[in-house]
C-alpha cells in the first residue's frame, strides 16, 4: 500500500492512463510535469459533458423500478456521437453522485486520488445521512465504478468496441477506508468529453429542489443549448429517456417534469402539442441567463427605475431579457414575473 491507501498497482495504472491521455490530447512526448485538470466550476454549479447529457446514460426511472443490465448496448443519442454502455442502468440519483464527484475532482490533477468523507458527500447531495442513505451511497458508488462507456465521436474516440475492457469507467478506481471516506480517481480520458467547451453548467441548488425525475433529466438538457426556444419531438425525448411505458403516460409524466422546471424558472411556457403532420412537439422558452458580470438587463433597469412601470415598459424589458426570438406568451410570462419582483421590492422598501 502507498499514499491514501491506494495500492502501488493502482497508481501505476493511473500513471499509464495519464500518459496515454496526454498522447491523445496532442502531446508528442508526455512529461511528468504536465498536469491536466477538469474545467473550473463555481461553487453553486455542477458540470456535465453535453455528449452524456443528450443520451439515456442516466434515465428518469422511478424508485423501485427494475434496472436493466447492459452489455455494450448502443444508447440513444444524437447523430454526431455513438455511446456504448456496459453496466447496470443508471438513474437520476446516480447522476447526482457523478456530478458531485466530478465537482470534487475539479481542482485535482486528473488521475490523482481525491478523498471525500461519506458524511460530506451525503450532505452535499441533500441526504439525511441515515443508515439507508449510507447503504444507498455505497451501492451507487459501485454502480458508477462498474459503469463503462465507449464513445465514438466525429472528432475523437474513447475506448473501442473491439476491446470493451478499455472503455471509460465513470469512476476509474475507488476505495473506502476505515474512517468512512472514499478515495477515488477519474480516468484522465474523461477530459476528452469536456474538450472544445462541449459541456454545460447545472444549477445545483435548483437541482436539489426538483421534485420529479423527468424534471431532473430535463434540467441538463435545457442547460446544454443556448437557444431561446427549444423544440424536441416527443419520440426523441422518449427514446433519450429510455421510457418504456405508454405514450399517454409519458406525456403526463413529461408535463409534470416541465411544470417542475417552470416552478424554478428553468423553463418558461412549456407546451406539448401535435402539429399538422401528426408529430408531437415539445417546446419551451429558456429564461434569460445572466450576463458576464452576473446582471440581467432587467436587473439593471429595475434597480434604477421607480416602483411603478406600465405594462408596455415591462414587456419591453422582458423582451430585452429573452431576446428577439422569444414568443409573446413567454415574454408576457416573464414580464409578469418581473412585475411581481418589482411589487415585492416595493413592499420591502415601505416595510
Amino acid at each position: 500500500m502507498t499514499r491514501a491507501g491506494i495500492p502501488h498497482s493502482t497508481l501505476e495504472l493511473i500513471a499509464r492512463r495519464t500518459e496515454e491521455a496526454q498522447v491523445r490530447l496532442g502531446s508528442q512526448r508526455p512529461s511528468a510535469r504536465e498536469v491536466y485538470r477538469l474545467p473550473n466550476v463555481q461553487e453553486g454549479m455542477r458540470m456535465m459533458s453535453n455528449h452524456l447529457i443528450r443520451t439515456c446514460l442516466f434515465a428518469p426511472i422511478n424508485r423501485g423500478q427494475k434496472r436493466q443490465e447492459h452489455l455494450e448496448t448502443k444508447l440513444a443519442s444524437r447523430s454526431d456521437v455513438q455511446l456504448f454502455y456496459s453496466g447496470t442502468q443508471l438513474d437520476e440519483a446516480d447522476r447526482d453522485v457523478f456530478l458531485q464527484l466530478v465537482y470534487e475532482a475539479r481542482k485535482q490533477a486528473l488521475g490523482e486520488p481525491v478523498r471525500i468523507s461519506e458524511a460530506r458527500l451525503l450532505s452535499a447531495l441533500g441526504k439525511t445521512r441515515g443508515g439507508k442513505d449510507y447503504d444507498w451511497l455505497r451501492d451507487t458508488i459501485r454502480r458508477l465504478h462498474r459503469a463503462t462507456i465507449v464513445v465514438e465521436h466525429d472528432q475523437y474516440r474513447i475506448g473501442t468496441r473491439r476491446r470493451p475492457e478499455c472503455g471509460l469507467h465513470l469512476i476509474d478506481r475507488y476505495d473506502r477506508d476505515s474512517d468512512g471516506a472514499y478515495c477515488f480517481t477519474l480516468d484522465p480520458r474523461i477530459l476528452t468529453l469536456f474538450s472544445r467547451h462541449e459541456y454545460s453548467f447545472i444549477d445545483w441548488n435548483i437541482r436539489l429542489r426538483l421534485r420529479t425525475n423527468i424534471g431532473k433529466w430535463l434540467q441538463p438538457l435545457v442547460a446544454s443549448s443556448s437557444n431561446t426556444i427549444h423544440r424536441y419531438s416527443l419520440n426523441d425525448l422518449k427514446e433519450w429517456m429510455s421510457y418504456q411505458g405508454r405514450e399517454r403516460d409519458f406525456i403526463t409524466a413529461l408535463k409534470s417534469g416541465l411544470a417542475d422546471l417552470e416552478r424554478e424558472y428553468v423553463v418558461l411556457s412549456p407546451t406539448v402539442a401535435k402539429k399538422g403532420n401528426g408529430q408531437i412537439i415539445v417546446s419551451w422558452t429558456r429564461p434569460p441567463s445572466k450576463t458576464k458580470n452576473g446582471i440581467r438587463p432587467s436587473q439593471a433597469y429595475l434597480s434604477a427605475m421607480p416602483g411603478q412601470l406600465s405594462k408596455d415598459e415591462l414587456l419591453a424589458i422582458a423582451r430585452q431579457d429573452l431576446g428577439p426570438n422569444a414568443d409573446l406568451p413567454s415574454v408576457e410570462k416573464w414580464a409578469g414575473e418581473l412585475k411581481g419582483r418589482l411589487r415585492n421590492r416595493g413592499k420591502q422598501t415601505t416595510g
